[in-house]
């Protein structure tokens, strides 16, 4: 299939574009604007990539990307990073060739009438204003998180290398690392092992590993500005062995992320696959419960006589209250 063995030569977009134009029409309106916005975010003074290491960069970015989702076959998602990388592509060789200079004129004034959309004025502009108003939580970002994940996911598994010179890739991808606590190779085996636990059996090891990571990078988004069911959707519709069962995603998103409960006698309970999660999941209990807020200090207690692990924090309020709220930390202390 063209779209799978793509080659980086010019020409390649127009079948791009073909097989894209098959696409149902709420995807390839999504296609076009969303090409626009970045095409017009690259010609800012601020987003513009004035340095051939930065453009590589992007090129390598949406490349990863587009390889990830040929995998599981041609798709909107595919379309997306298969256009970017094509437009950065023919940016860098215009200059050589004008068959490259008429493929950066055909993103930029061409793309809506060969999707069979209704054309209109580019120009250096945004989209016009008759354009339908974006959500406070764009499906673009929502989309760029999803594929960081994703690419996250098979960077730490091994199955996507990156390539030498994109050392700025591999920073980030490193970052990640820390913020989602998946810093050894035993503590992704770790997720990995409740990533099974969750599904049952059949599951490869491999796409466990996959899962695991891509469910903790997208989730650590999450507590900014994703929702849970972003998650769990983008998890019923991107993993196989999902089967597109949202239980199944609920199941593994719940066991990576983790949870708390409120006993009877205050004590909150939290159920976390390890030591990253659970912190996660004391300090998230805390917003939602409290809002702003301060941890004076903390203690621990470990009862001999039950094997149950305490912790107590001490938090000062914004109104200048302070109290103390007691964590059952068992499920997760000491793993990791």
């Amino acid at each position: 299939m063209g779209w799978f063995s793509r080659k980086a030569n010019v020409g390649t977009l127009k079948s791009d574009i073909k097989q894209a134009s098959h696409l149902p029409l709420d995807q390839r309106m999504q296609i076009a604007s969303e090409m626009e916005e970045f095409i017009e975010e690259l010609r800012t003074p601020d987003g513009r990539p004035d340095q051939e290491s930065k453009v590589l960069s992007l090129l390598q970015f949406y490349g990863t990307g587009r390889k990830i989702y040929a995998e599981v076959g041609f798709s909107a998602q595919w379309a997306k990073h298969a256009f970017r990388e094509s437009y950065l592509l023919a940016l860098m060789n215009a200059g050589k060739d004008p068959k490259w200079f008429e493929e950066v004129h055909m993103l930029l004034y061409g793309l809506r009438p060969l999707l069979n959309l209704p054309n209109i004025e580019v120009q250096g502009t945004a989209p016009s204003q008759s354009s339908p108003p974006q959500p406070s939580r764009t499906r673009e970002e929502v989309t760029n998180d999803c594929t960081t994940a994703m690419l996250f996911a098979n960077w730490i598994t091994g199955r996507v290398p990156i390539e030498d010179g994109n050392e700025g890739v591999v920073a980030a991808l490193e970052k990640l690392k820390l913020k989602t606590g998946l810093v050894s190779d035993e503590s992704l085996e770790y997720c990995a092992k409740r990533v099974f636990d969750a599904l049952g059996k059949g599951v490869p090891k491999g796409e466990c590993k996959c899962i695991a990571a891509f469910t903790r990078c997208y989730s650590v988004y999450s507590d900014v500005h994703l929702s849970e069911e972003e998650v769990i959707a983008s998890l019923c519709n991107m993993w196989p062995s999902m089967n597109n069962d949202e239980h199944r995603a609920k199941a593994v998103y719940s066991t990576l992320h983790g949870s708390t409960t409120e006993r009877d006698d205050g004590t909150v309970v939290v159920t976390a696959p390890d030591t990253f999660s659970g912190i996660q999941a004391q300090y998230r209990y805390l917003d939602g419960r409290y809002g702003q807020h301060r941890v004076e200090q903390r203690s621990l207690d470990q009862d001999q006589a039950t094997g149950k692990t305490h912790e107590d924090w001490v938090v000062s309020l914004k109104n200048g209250d302070s109290m103390t709220v007691s964590f059952d930390i068992t499920s997760f202390y000491g793993w990791g």
